[in-house]
């Protein structure tokens, strides 16, 4: 997913060459990228920001069981 994030938007804008130029296509592709990158980011600080949901354990490592993972 990660790849397809990148070269989505890189074949869109090989594509729109063809029609546009690359003047032109560079002019929309750099603030479009910059706003992708803004929305990624204020993603981001809202997940961090929102409270983490309860999983009802009381210590870290050690399952409903009492059993710690790996063991």
């Amino acid at each position: 997913m990660f790849y397809l994030a990148f070269s989505a938007p890189v074949v869109a804008a090989g594509v729109v060459i063809t029609h546009f130029g690359l003047h032109w296509t560079a002019m929309v592709y750099g603030p479009a990228i910059a706003l992708l990158a803004a929305v990624a980011a204020g993603g981001l600080i809202v997940r961090r920001h929102s409270p983490t949901p309860t999983t009802g354990v009381d210590q870290p490592g050690l399952g409903e069981s009492g059993a710690v993972w790996g063991e």
